[in-house]
């Protein structure tokens, strides 16, 4: 019995039985907006759960890299400099998240609950820049639903509880790409320059982002094809990213008499994703040694005669002092000797290519397992965070019904992009939003892939889920008569490949981490602190 609609009446009827079209009734309340009114329903929509999540749980404890960024957040407030642990100049963290919560702390005092409440303010924009974005190729309605999914996307709420740079990476990459879709449209200076500021404190904030910006520059000769005006737009990119990071480079010269690009932790992170006990994600395991490597060298260079026990005390100290916001005093040991921060690159560099050279099968079989991980659903962080009683204890039921609400809007947005992408014609502007997700993919699984690092691509997976959804016959569009009928078969096939394949890469996940689930669902589950 199919679902039919009286478009005369506006009711929806299944044989015998009429009711109200329920289902187009979330956007015909807001038909007489404005786009103005659009963008501030969306942002009060965004920020008030983010608000009562960072009251819920925002005085919980930082996790180590948190830590590292309150430390260099709390020196900079103070007017010491971008210092970290004991004291030191630091290369390890790149400058703009720090300098953020830096200055949130220079304004209001060293407090990190204060920087989550704040940050939040800028992390709801993410739902509005999503609408801005989905306007430029889809209908209003379409625009409406991706700012709805992303205001209210339950995992992105938690997240914004953390000090984490991805939640100020995540606008700014949403920024750069809105107004690149500008530049096509209207092919103005101005948002050349937009463009380029945006992508260089995306850059300046995870430097991960720098080759994106290679892959961009074609996309300044497609709409105009005129080779020399394409050249000037693309200068003054190049002149709006370039003078900044280089500044932040000879920055780190000074520091460390050698060239570093930003931060120094290229080398730590392939070290994490090549070794013998990686597993292809984060490995706490591998971070931790590095860490410890580090304080070890440290300290055997500063005061060779503390024993490694109680050097290692002397760094739990320094951990849990941006508790009381206390120095610890160093000045008796002559810290000008220790080694730079850099030593995590050359490491973890060396240690990431020997295993490449000595297990080439092993390493080429993590690839996919990177690729997995990436892609995976986000309970890893979900089920660490509710073992940590992060929100206290939950029921069997309500807690079932939770992580079901926690991880259905990726399913969702994942299988919704591929039958847009499957059934709808592509064009330059759709080719351009896929940009990010290919380059983002394709970096994690040659790094090491988590659930965290797709969630700069969840919005631009929302947007094209919406229009999927406007697609279906029951809002008057023909997506599903199209892949039936009008689809060339390739395309069928890779739409159902792709489901399939991550229908696959999710089951397999959740079975992988099926121990960690029935502890959670244990009686102590809330208490059970799991290991992340």
């Amino acid at each position: 019995m199919l679902l039919q609609k009286d478009r005369v009446n506006g009711v929806y009827s299944m044989g015998n039985i009429t009711f109200t079209s329920y289902l187009s009734s979330p956007v015909r309340w807001i038909k007489g907006f404005s786009k103005t009114q659009d963008i501030v329903f969306l942002y009060l929509l965004a920020l008030i759960p983010r608000l009562i999540f960072v009251a819920i749980a925002g005085q919980g404890p930082l996790s180590l890299d948190e830590i590292e960024y309150d430390r260099i957040a709390w020196y900079l407030s103070e007017g010491e400099g971008f210092l970290w642990y004991f004291g030191l100049e630091c290369t390890f963290r790149p400058p703009v998240y720090a300098a953020f919560i830096g200055l949130i702390y220079f304004i209001a005092g060293p407090d990190y609950y204060i920087a989550r409440l704040v940050q939040t303010f800028v992390i709801a924009t993410q739902s509005v820049i999503t609408y801005l974005i989905a306007r430029e190729l889809f209908s209003r309605k379409v625009s409406l639903l991706s700012g709805l999914i992303v205001a209210l996307y339950l995992t992105l709420i938690c997240f914004s509880v953390t000090l984490m740079s991805e939640n100020l990476f995540i606008s700014f990459l949403l920024l750069s790409l809105l107004f690149m879709l500008r530049f096509h449209r209207y092919r103005t200076y101005k948002y050349t320059a937009l463009t380029g500021f945006f992508l260089m404190l995306g850059i300046l904030t995870r430097p991960s982002l720098g080759p994106f910006v290679l892959l961009l520059l074609p996309w300044f000769y497609w709409p105009q094809k005129d080779l020399k005006l394409t050249l000037r737009h693309i200068g003054c990119l190049a002149l709006i990213i370039l003078i900044p990071v280089s500044m932040w480079v000879y920055r780190n010269y000074q520091v460390t008499g050698e060239f570093v690009y930003i931060d120094s932790r290229a080398g730590y992170n392939l070290y994490i994703g090549y070794n013998e006990q990686s597993p292809g994600n984060f490995h706490m395991q591998s971070a931790t040694e590095l860490l410890f490597k580090h304080v070890e060298n440290t300290i055997n260079a500063v005061a060779p005669e503390i024993s490694r026990s109680k050097g290692h005390g002397m760094f739990s100290r320094e951990i849990r002092s941006y508790e009381t916001r206390k120095h610890i005093s160093y000045e008796q040991y002559p810290l000008d000797n220790a080694p730079s921060d850099v030593w995590f690159d050359r490491y973890g560099k060396e240690q990431a290519l020997s295993f490449m050279r000595d297990h080439p099968w092993d390493a080429l079989m993590l690839v996919p397992k990177k690729f997995m991980y990436f892609w995976n659903l986000e309970h890893r962080i979900l089920l660490f965070g509710y073992s940590q009683g992060v929100i206290g204890h939950l029921p069997t039921i309500p807690l079932a019904i939770l992580f079901f609400c926690l991880l259905a809007p990726f399913v969702f947005i994942v299988i919704g992009s591929i039958l847009y992408l499957t059934t709808s014609r592509l064009n330059v502007k759709t080719l351009l939003l896929l940009t990010p997700v290919a380059y983002l993919t394709v970096m994690h699984s040659l790094t090491f892939g988590d659930a965290r690092f797709h969630y700069p691509i969840v919005p631009i997976l929302a947007i094209f889920a919406s229009g999927a959804v406007f697609n279906m016959s029951i809002f008057g569009g023909n997506g599903i008569k199209m892949f039936a009928r009008e689809t060339l078969l390739w395309r069928k096939i890779l739409g159902v490949g792709l489901i399939s394949l991550f229908v696959f890469m999710w089951s397999y996940g959740l079975y992988e981490s099926l121990g960690k689930w029935i502890t959670v669902f244990g009686p102590s589950g809330h208490h059970s602190y799991l290991s992340f």
